[in-house]
């Protein structure tokens, strides 16, 4: 009995380690599941992380029209860095922090985490307090930037 309850430690242990995620594990290149937006997470060098607009599927020459700062207005939405202060929570295995959607103007929190593999990422936003307004989105990675 004793030997199939140190098995089973083993095999939970194993796969608490193989399932752990590396706070730099974000890094890279994902697109919305929509196909309309990639976007790249890259490393700061104070330790943050960022997220820029790096390719849009339409629309290519938009801009920051609906900035609540009128000198931002005219911004193109491409290379646009839209959170620079994500931090990873070891403890919880996300990220946090907050994120400006040039859509709406708005910035808000957002917690970042994965879904079944590192392959699938859950971007969640929400304005500060009120969670029933909470808006999702699913990215998937990708290997490279898009060209097209």
């Amino acid at each position: 009995m004793w030997k199939k309850i140190g098995a089973i430690t083993l095999v939970l242990f194993f796969s608490y380690i193989v399932n752990a995620q590396n706070a730099d594990d974000i890094c890279g290149y994902w697109r919305t599941l929509k196909g309309n937006t990639q976007f790249h997470i890259t490393k700061n060098e104070n330790g943050l992380y960022s997220i820029t607009i790096v390719w849009l599927r339409i629309k290519k020459d938009r801009t920051d029209a609906n900035n609540p700062n009128p000198n931002l207005r005219n911004r193109k939405f491409l290379q646009l860095v839209i959170s620079d202060n994500i931090v990873f929570l070891k403890d919880k295995n996300k990220w946090v922090g907050t994120i400006y959607d040039p859509e709406s103007g708005n910035t808000y929190n957002c917690k970042l985490h994965f879904e079944e593999d590192k392959d699938i990422l859950k971007l969640k936003g929400s304005l500060k307090g009120v969670r029933a307004l909470a808006h999702e989105t699913i990215c998937i990675r990708e290997k490279r930037l898009r060209t097209d």
